[in-house]
């Protein structure tokens, strides 16, 4: 799976932050770094996220065409 900046994504695990997990984030860049995608807007009190790819579910279809809007 490849994500695009700004796609939300549920968090399923992940490892570097346990307290993310169950989380709607929203993906920052293109690209994952060191091999995980950062995740931001996951709560009040956490951090971006750093996690895998198998650990992150899309919640709006991937690379949606409609103008822009998501």
């Amino acid at each position: 799976m490849t994500y695009r900046d700004g796609d939300k994504v549920l968090i399923k695990g992940c490892d570097g932050d346990p307290d993310a997990v169950g989380r709607v984030g929203m993906i920052v860049g293109d690209a994952p770094i060191d091999g995980r995608w950062t995740v931001i807007g996951v709560g009040s009190y956490l951090g971006p996220a750093a996690c895998r790819t198998d650990q992150l579910k899309a919640l709006i279809p991937p690379h949606k065409t409609d103008g822009g809007a998501r």
